[in-house]
């Protein structure tokens, strides 16, 4: 199932180049084709991080747990 426009998910793996860890919280701020969105995450120091990730990558948030 696809993700929807501001709904939170989770990271499924790291990304060291931007220093988000696996289970950080983010919020897709746009739907692209192809499986392909732009999350919004808030990293460790506050920097605002917007990413293109393709949706393997990505984990549903349900009342605060993150589903695989």
């Amino acid at each position: 199932m696809p993700f929807k426009i501001l709904e939170t998910v989770s990271l499924a793996i790291d990304l060291p180049k931007h220093m988000l860890l696996k289970g950080c919280l983010g919020a897709v701020v746009e739907v692209y084709d192809d499986d392909v969105y732009e999350v919004e995450f808030i990293d460790q120091s506050g920097r605002t991080v917007l990413l293109p990730l393709v949706a393997n990558v990505l984990r549903r948030v349900t009342r605060g747990v993150t589903s695989s």
